[in-house]
């Protein structure tokens, strides 16, 4: 969650909205932001302090949008 937000808040340069809802078995997260592009995985040169954001979500994520 606090990757999104991070995204959110750094790269759309806006505010954003957490939503947190659970249909019993799943918790379900979504960070909504006002920049209409889609975030893109990087592939970060070593030694960079960021650009992992978006690939450890998609990993962790059962789907993403």
């Amino acid at each position: 969650m606090s990757e999104l937000l991070t995204n959110a808040h750094v790269h759309a340069h806006s505010d954003a909205d957490l939503v947190l809802t659970r249909d019993g078995d799943c918790l379900h997260v979504s960070v909504h932001d006002e920049d209409p592009t889609l975030l893109r995985q990087r592939d970060p040169e070593v030694g960079e302090v960021s650009g992992r954001g978006v690939g450890i979500v998609r990993m962790l994520a059962d789907e993403g949008g």
